[in-house]
């Protein structure tokens, strides 16, 4: 399979915003004493259990190794489930987390003197750099990986109900083997960080498009290859008297360029109309990446 350069571009992207999320975690929040939520979190707990509990001495950071390692079950699931160029990109995001978290120094007394200056900087970076990933149809593994598959085949289950149970079991393990306070540090982390995430999320924002065009195989390519509903009209230029196809579809803001390519190899002359939406509900189905 031949890569284009928008999906190396892509993947470079999943790299860069890997980076940032790394050094966010490892320069502003473990030098607290804090853990991440997700598989990151647990396996930021099985690090600790392992140096402080069982003795074991590392030259450097495993949480990256054992995060690795909790995921990969999770990649043979999504495998035969979700967009394959999805799951080789959160690969390499998970990769890149486990060199990058063995290869960054941790600082041995937080940069700021402030812990609740550390975890806001430290929550916007890490969020930054998981929107890079997000935004180049990738993420940083985990939790995101098994809601998903849980969204398609279990009706009320997604990714936030599935994010939000783990995370509650992971702050319940910090409040009882560590204390109180680092548990609820913690959990202010994870809530900064979910909030800025949300918001850079494009999946989030829903675009009502419009295509005039005298291609009937526009519709085709919105239905099979993009996977989206299209309602269809036939109409009449007022001016030219000629016949057009009238396509109406709702996307979300993160598939827009790739419409907009397919459509470009299409019909280069169809005329567009992009609205963003207030609210869809009734069948429309939010995901990373398809």
């Amino acid at each position: 399979m031949t890569m284009d350069t928008s999906t190396l571009k892509n993947y470079f992207q999943v790299v860069i915003g890997t980076a940032i999320y790394v050094c966010a975690v490892n320069l502003f929040i473990v030098p607290l004493g804090l853990y991440n939520a997700g598989l990151l979190g647990i396996a930021q707990i099985i690090r600790t259990i392992l140096v402080e509990y069982l003795h074991l001495q590392f030259s450097f950071d495993i949480a990256g190794i054992i995060n690795f390692l909790l995921n990969l079950p999770l990649f043979i699931l999504a495998f035969h489930t979700i967009s394959k160029r999805f799951v080789i990109g959160t690969f390499i995001s998970v990769l890149s987390q486990a060199i990058l978290f063995s290869l960054i120094p941790i600082p041995a007394e937080p940069i700021l003197n402030d812990m609740l200056s550390c975890i806001l900087i430290g929550s916007c970076l890490a969020a930054a750099g998981v929107g890079l990933c997000l935004t180049a149809e990738a993420c940083a593994g985990g939790t995101d990986i098994l809601g998903m598959y849980a969204s398609l085949y279990w009706k009320h289950m997604s990714v936030g109900k599935i994010t939000i149970a783990i995370n509650i079991g992971i702050y319940l393990v910090c409040a009882i083997l560590f204390n109180i306070q680092v548990a609820l540090y913690s959990a202010l982390f994870s809530i900064f960080f979910g909030i800025v995430v949300d918001k850079m999320h494009l999946q989030n924002i829903a675009l009502n498009v419009m295509i005039f065009t005298k291609r009937p195989d526009v519709s085709q390519m919105i239905l099979h290859e993009m996977h989206r509903g299209v309602t269809c009209w036939e109409g009449e230029g007022a001016y030219t008297k000629d016949h057009t196809h009238i396509l109406v579809t709702v996307i979300s803001k993160y598939e827009l360029e790739r419409l907009r390519n397919n459509l470009h190899e299409l019909d280069p002359n169809a005329f567009v109309i992009v609205n963003k939406t207030t609210e869809v509900f009734g069948g429309f189905e939010k995901r990373l990446v398809r």
